[in-house]
């Protein structure tokens, strides 16, 4: 997947106002879903990157963006050898560069990392997508079919922590 399908399938996921408005939502809060969770936005310098997960971490102003529980930071930096990529709620998401693998690490975890989110970064943009799908459409009753539907991708991960 290139980032410019990525972006395309995340504005078609995004939820109308008066959806958001109609289950509740306050008119700030879903001005903040609407302009955080489904649009990318990118900054003015572009680099070249080989790595689509590079090219995204580099190239959006990524300080608002988030899906479900995971952020993302405009500075880079390293815990051990994971090149940290995402902000969970409690760790991170963090990438391994030796083997394209993406991990789940807690905070608590953190000289102990074993948890798999996905095995390489196009796995990482179907699993974003499948997440962003389940905030615009989905429902309590509905979270194991998308957890199924993350396992199909990679059936290694662990996606319960994320619905």
């Amino acid at each position: 997947m290139d980032l410019k399908k990525f972006k395309e399938k995340l504005l078609s996921l995004q939820p109308k106002l008066d959806d958001l408005l109609s289950e509740g939502y306050s008119q700030e809060g879903a001005q903040n879903i609407l302009s955080n969770e489904y649009v990318l936005k990118p900054k003015e310098t572009q680099k070249q990157f080989d790595s689509i997960l590079l090219e995204f971490l580099n190239n959006y102003d990524l300080n608002f963006f988030s899906i479900r529980n995971i952020s993302f930071d405009d500075i880079l930096r390293y815990v051990g050898k994971y090149l940290l990529i995402g902000g969970i709620d409690g760790g991170y998401l963090g990438l391994d560069e030796k083997t394209g693998h993406i991990y789940i690490i807690y905070a608590d975890e953190i000289d102990n990392v074993n948890t798999l989110f996905v095995e390489n970064e196009d796995q990482f943009f179907e699993i974003l997508l499948i997440f962003a799908e389940y905030s615009a459409n989905g429902s309590e009753d509905e979270i194991e079919e998308y957890i199924e539907r993350c396992e199909e991708i990679c059936p290694l991960g662990n996606y319960d922590y994320f619905f």
